[in-house]
């Protein structure tokens, strides 16, 4: 699907919603690519949008709403259709495309005042308001869009948001040392976020979170190309169960993924998921991440399935009398017992339900717990914190050797030949996750 031309030419008709007071907001910054996701070399880039967003949604500013409304999502075309309509009939163009966002958030958000800052006037500024999706997040039709334009010089930038299918100034931005977006070239064609969208469901690490949350978070970015640097136009998406709004109402740890898709033709170029995301330090600006893949800094192997022995309870021996287990060992680690999220999926790519109590254990050479996340209470064969309660000698800060075996329970109900996969997820300073290990 392409999306529109991203020159909208003038009509001097009244600008809608330009009579409000003035006030000031942030100045425009550089807003950093996550790595992996879009190539080193664009770390520092000049995408004003994305910052925008980060001034508008993520200050403690926002309010949370009294409540949802109906709502219907929209992919980018479809968003863009009605802003570039918008920003046709708003003086001081002709405007040009500068950048576009879409956010879903899972509880409504009201903001009534932009945050105090400097260099930039903001005038016709109503309000933002963002009711509550959580419905079809990895679609690419989203609830809530933001569209960026700015001038021919490149001296006001207009910001207009699209909710419902109808387009809304959310502010225009000028003044003699404001820093806003700059003229950039997008391609006459591209893959808008429904493409994006089913691109980044082709990663497994995607597909898995999607699989796992059936509503999250999410905000899908669109940023231009830079020929200077032989990049193209480009889509970021992001998905997580932390609140993006407002990080300190929502969980302290929740689950992330993020892909890159190239937006010429649509192509993902990276995809991440990790486990353990610190809600209260989170941004959904992209941005520099942990760099370092759990997969090159951790590896187990040999699984072999048993049958936990009678007496054992989990506690003392790392299994339940009577259930089945796999044990594995490490064939490769320079991470601690802190790094890693341990995970069982099925012949699905979905976190195995193991149909009673059972969970992880690290397993000392003298067959004593080092560690353990017990998964009973909850049917889902997964890690979404570190380990829980450690034997003596070790916590999260414990290197994590092959002096140690991982024993997994894996409950009541024989997994012998079911497809079951055993994937660890990477969480502190390492991201993403292994590669799939076929379980027998």
């Amino acid at each position: 699907m392409a999306v529109p031309d991203s020159t909208v030419p003038n009509n001097p008709s009244p600008p809608p919603g330009s009579a409000g007071a003035t006030t000031q907001i942030p100045p425009i910054l550089s807003a950093p690519a996550r790595k992996g996701i879009l190539r080193p070399e664009i770390l520092i880039v000049v995408v004003s949008l994305a910052v925008v967003l980060a001034a508008l949604l993520v200050t403690g500013a926002i309010p949370t709403g009294g409540g949802g409304s109906s709502l219907t999502a929209e992919s980018s075309s479809s968003a863009l259709t009605a802003a570039n309509a918008f920003a046709t009939g708003f003086p001081g163009g002709p405007w040009f495309l500068s950048g576009l966002a879409g956010i879903d958030a899972t509880s409504p958000y009201q903001n009534g005042t932009l945050p105090p800052g400097t260099n930039c006037t903001a005038s016709g500024f109503s309000g933002l308001s963002i009711p509550a999706y959580s419905a079809g997040y990895s679609s690419g039709k989203l609830g809530t869009w933001l569209v960026e334009y700015v001038d021919t010089a490149a001296t006001s930038e207009l910001i207009v948001q699209v909710t419902n299918g109808h387009a809304t100034e959310l502010g225009l931005l000028t003044g003699p040392h404001c820093s806003i977006g700059t003229r950039v070239s997008f391609p006459a064609s591209m893959v808008d976020s429904v493409g994006a969208a089913q691109a980044a469901l082709a990663s497994p690490s995607i597909a898995e979170f999607v699989n796992n949350h059936s509503a999250a978070n999410a905000d899908y970015i669109l940023f231009p190309g830079f020929p200077t640097l032989r990049v193209g136009a480009s889509w970021i998406l992001q998905f997580s169960t932390c609140d993006f709004l407002n990080p300190s109402a929502g969980p302290a740890v929740g689950n992330y993924a993020s892909a890159g898709v190239n937006a010429s033709t649509g192509t993902l170029t990276g995809a991440m998921y990790t486990a353990a995301e610190n809600c209260t330090t989170f941004s959904p600006n992209p941005g520099p991440r942990n760099s370092t893949p759990i997969g090159s800094a951790f590896a187990a192997g040999n699984p072999v399935l048993s049958v936990c022995p009678t007496g054992s309870t989990f506690a003392l021996n790392g299994c339940l009398a009577g259930d089945y287990t796999y044990t594995l060992t490490i064939e490769a680690s320079t991470v601690t017992f802190g790094s890693v999220l341990f995970e069982v999926l099925n012949a699905a790519a979905g976190v195995y339900a193991p149909g009673g109590p059972g969970g992880f254990s690290v397993m000392s050479i003298t067959a004593s717990v080092a560690a353990q996340a017990s998964v009973a209470g909850h049917a889902s064969m997964s890690m979404t914190s570190p380990f829980s309660s450690f034997g003596s000698g070790t916590s999260d800060s414990t290197p994590l050797t092959s002096l140690y075996t991982i024993l997994v329970d894996v409950g009541p109900i024989s997994p012998a030949g079911s497809g079951l996969t055993f994937v660890v997820h990477g969480t502190g300073q390492y991201t993403g996750a292994t590669n799939p290990l076929s379980l027998p």
